[in-house]
């Protein structure tokens, strides 16, 4: 290798410069596609900017001698040892910290990152000859099994203009859209009912609200010019009421059925709760705001008693919806998302912020926590039911996912198109996304991943079989 005015690679007679400095930072390991027809070198960059390494991974074609993609990974380690599948057509990369990446050998995209528990140096890895295995041998000597499709367990084309949620009991998918579906795990469609034509439930988030398991929907009338909001039986499609106010910004539905409603009036964020069924109205206590805000999506704790609303700038508020006071208002450093979320326990809010960040607020201290990702604009959050796991997806095709105990990133994936919809299923294991093209997919949400405990058991169980009648006698076994 030799570093001159260019990083250059050189094998036997043919050479291919890589990039021209200080932006190589280090040449680690090479590996030849089995068709001879690209090399895939690997080492990290130097980016400037900010002042650090970054893993790199280059595409070369030997014929042309030039780069054909390079594929950048974590920042602050460097990309060392890499395996081609033996069709060609994947490639496992292994990083300083311990991650492993699975790209596709033709353009590089990212298919899957896997984080274990490990932040010593991958050794070495491969990828089994169906494609669907990818080991990992770390430097504290463990080998990890993942999936190399980043656990995919299914995919489907959904219908047009679909929101998407597990039935309640987690084994089917609800599709709701221009037409109405329930799938199973192999993608079959168990049942089709009547969608809802003319009812885009992706255009105006704070147009439509839905229940876990898509069990009850309310969303705004199309057809009415006054507000009017239409509640239905999500899985069914039957009316269940039909309600009209005087004035409103967002809408949700509660656990219990019940309609929550919102507006900002100068700096006041008023709220008030409907009575589907005859329509009475109880008004809350004002939010705080300021003029110019938009009140966005309600969102509640399973059991009802709490509502939050962001309003778009930087008030994020907390209600108790038992005794209709406002228990907490919490200030975001810069403008966040309308779209805020409260965990299942009713302990933080969520609230995705500019520059690809979301923010975690403590309800009863009030502290923040910003958690920084991509550039790309957020465009869905989801909160596992256990409150273990955080997803956020992004306008670029970015899903990326957290521990919430430790705010970690444990699964990071790059898709085509922009994120839409993120649900987890009711037992936590299992992550639907669904993107702007209404491609579905379901990920095991790698509830085992981050258990070290759960791991070693497992390990252990795996791992662990009689002795032969010859290692019992070189033991000295009886």
């Amino acid at each position: 290798m030799l570093f001159h005015r260019r990083a250059i690679l050189r094998l036997a007679a043919a050479c291919a410069a890589l990039a021209a400095p200080p932006r190589i930072a280090s040449v680690v390991y090479l590996r030849v596609s089995p068709d001879g027809r690209t090399w895939f070198v690997t080492g990290s960059t130097f980016n400037a900017e900010h002042d650090e390494q970054v893993a790199a991974t280059w595409a070369i074609d030997p014929r042309t001698r030039t780069v054909r993609w390079t594929a950048n990974g974590p920042a602050g380690t460097w990309a060392s040892p890499v395996q081609v599948s033996p069709d060609g057509r994947l490639v496992a990369v292994g990083y300083g910290n311990g991650e492993a990446a699975v790209l596709e050998a033709a353009t590089g995209h990212l298919v899957a990152l896997d984080s274990s528990s490990s932040t010593i140096a991958s050794g070495d890895l491969a990828i089994a000859a169906d494609d669907m295995t990818l080991v990992t041998l770390s430097l504290d000597g463990l080998l990890r099994i993942w999936s190399a499709h980043g656990s995919e367990r299914l995919r489907l084309q959904a219908p047009p203009e679909t929101t998407v949620d597990f039935t309640p009991e987690g084994k089917d998918l609800v599709l709701v859209g221009s037409r109405g579906e329930i799938v199973n795990g192999a993608g079959e469609v168990l049942r089709s009912f009547t969608g809802f034509a003319g009812i885009h439930f992706s255009y105006c988030a704070s147009c439509f609200s839905a229940t876990p398991g898509l069990g009850r929907l309310t969303y705004l009338d199309p057809n009415s010019k006054a507000p009017r909001v239409i509640e239905i039986e999500g899985r069914t499609g039957r009316r269940l009421a039909a309600v009209t106010v005087q004035r409103m910004e967002t809408q949700g539905v509660i656990p219990d059925g019940g309609i929550a409603a919102a507006y900002v009036e100068g700096d006041r964020l008023e709220a008030e709760l409907i009575d589907p069924q005859d329509g009475a109205i109880r008004r809350l206590a004002p939010g705080t705001t300021e003029t110019g805000c938009t009140a966005g999506t309600p969102s509640f704790t399973p059991d009802g008693s709490l509502m939050v609303i962001s309003d778009g700038c930087v008030h994020v508020n907390v209600w108790d919806l038992r005794s209709g006071r406002v228990l907490r208002t919490i200030m975001l450093p810069e403008h966040g998302s309308s779209s805020a979320l409260i965990t299942p326990d009713g302990r933080y809010v969520l609230v995705p912020i500019a520059g690809g960040t979301f923010a975690r607020a403590d309800v009863r201290s009030g502290a923040l926590e910003a958690v920084s990702g991509s550039q790309s604009a957020n465009t869905a959050l989801a909160v596992s039911p256990n409150g273990s796991y955080y997803a956020i997806g992004r306008e670029d095709g970015t899903v990326e996912e957290y521990d919430a105990r430790t705010l970690r990133l444990i699964r990071h994936h790059e898709l085509d198109s922009a994120i839409k919809t993120l649900v987890f299923s009711p037992d936590s294991r299992e992550l639907a996304v669904e993107d702007a093209s209404d491609v579905v997919r379901v990920w095991d949400s790698c509830e085992i991943c981050e258990n070290p405990a759960q791991l070693a058991r497992q390990a252990t169980a795996e791992s662990v079989r009689v002795l032969t009648a010859s290692e019992r006698a070189t033991f000295g076994v009886h």
